[in-house]
């Protein structure tokens, strides 16, 4: 019986090192993108570097403001269904 319990500790053990050695490949390679898609952006002049920087970051913030709207418009959506099918069910409780 311990030699089992060791055997599934063992086996345990193992799959924790693939799931930490996977997850360093997909950290590593992620790196490595980033490296490879930034390379040509070192090799522009400094100034257009600060344009290319400012123009993402302008990017980032006009997707999270996109993303905010998208998110604002459903939950009116679903505060106004809620309102209707709260007043459905007190016209049904009203008809009873």
């Amino acid at each position: 019986m311990a030699k089992a319990k060791k055997e599934t500790r063992k086996k345990e053990e193992r799959k924790e090192e693939v799931r930490a050695a996977g997850q360093e490949l997909a950290r590593s390679l992620w790196r490595l993108g980033l490296v490879v898609a930034s390379s040509p952006i070192r090799w522009l002049p400094k100034e257009t570097r600060r344009h290319l920087r400012a123009a993402g970051r302008e990017a980032v913030r006009a997707g999270i403001a996109l993303n905010r709207g998208v998110l604002d418009r459903w939950e009116q959506t679903l505060a106004d269904a809620q309102a209707r099918l709260d007043e459905m069910e007190e016209k049904v409780s009203e008809a009873e």
